[in-house]
């Protein structure tokens, strides 16, 4: 379960690589530490790894999952109930 934290999952699909980053912040500014923890710095890394194995960054596909509202936070009742996609 990723509670507050986000997935992001690249993968490219003619080279079969992927690679996942668990952010557990949005962003690295004001913070040190592992690059990788941070949604930014993190998805740079990852991009940077796939491209040392020969990820083509024009062929990436992206998901995102993950960031759910914590601690009793509530969205607007116009959200919808269903993704649209």
């Amino acid at each position: 379960m990723l509670g507050s934290c986000v997935a992001v999952i690249l993968h490219d699909p003619v080279l079969q690589v992927a690679g996942m980053v668990h952010a557990l912040l949005p962003s690295h500014e004001g913070y040190t530490g592992e690059a990788t923890k941070f949604a930014d710095s993190g998805a740079d890394v990852l991009l940077e790894r796939l491209a040392s194995v020969g990820a083509v960054r024009g062929r990436l596909r992206a998901k995102v999952v993950g960031g759910a509202a914590m601690a009793g936070r509530r969205w607007p009742s116009s959200r919808p109930t269903s993704p649209t996609w």
